[in-house]
């Protein structure tokens, strides 16, 4: 099975990609071309936090926040933008393959 990507550009020059590989899902965040950080985990596990809660988007954004180390210079509120845009990405790139 090939590798599938998305990369969410929601927010201005913090890319966050997103790269299915099989059954593992890696969330590789990006400050202009400069990697800044990534984390992994399975796709069951994202399956279980999108079933935690009754509204599934809470599920995953607190499953990505428990997975996600975002700090910045723009404090909270942008660390949310991209914690919403990771959260996309990965929604996207599981979209794929489903097609």
């Amino acid at each position: 099975m090939k590798k599938h990507y998305h990369t969410d550009k929601s927010v201005i020059d913090h890319h966050q990609q997103a790269i299915l590989n099989v059954d593992i899902i890696t969330v590789v965040s990006r400050v202009g071309r400069r990697k800044i950080g990534y984390y992994s985990f399975t796709k069951a596990q994202w399956e279980h936090a999108t079933r935690s809660s009754g509204n599934p988007l809470y599920g995953q954004t607190q499953f990505i926040k428990s997975k996600a180390n975002v700090e910045g210079p723009g404090g909270e509120c942008q660390g949310n933008r991209i914690i919403d845009s990771q959260v996309r990405a990965v929604n996207a790139v599981l979209k794929r393959i489903k097609k």
